[in-house]
């Protein structure tokens, strides 16, 4: 009740439950939605299409999650600059989709490290 009638949810959420409650609210409603995630000096994006084989849980399974810190934990959780830098390519990868233009997000995952100014897209 509380997304309705939306034509992209877009996430920004800090909690691997939410996430997956989100990827299941999203495939059951056919609704794309737009993954965004931040830690320290790196970012990671998807875009999650209704008809797409591949969904967020097949990329992080539940349980999959390590202990293990990053290689590229910063002392702080999250760099002042990171959101602005994943915000930015997160809001022009929406206005894609809601414009109908081709989007290389929703073959595949993108990898941000704006500390060693890297990007890298894994295809899924």
């Amino acid at each position: 009740r509380l997304i309705g009638e939306v034509d992209l949810l877009i996430d920004a959420t800090d909690n691997e439950a939410t996430r997956l409650l989100l990827d299941r609210y999203a495939s059951e409603h056919q609704i794309p939605w737009l993954y965004a995630s931040l830690e320290g000096w790196c970012g990671q994006l998807a875009l999650f299409l209704p008809d797409s084989p591949s969904r967020y849980r097949d990329l992080f399974p539940e349980g999959a999650e390590g202990d293990a810190p990053s290689p590229t934990q910063a002392p702080f959780p999250v760099m002042a600059t990171t959101p602005a830098v994943i915000g930015s390519i997160a809001a022009a990868e929406a206005l894609k989709l809601l414009l109908g233009l081709p989007s290389p997000l929703t073959e595949g995952l993108l990898l941000v490290d704006s500390l060693q100014l890297s990007f890298q897209l894994i295809r899924r």
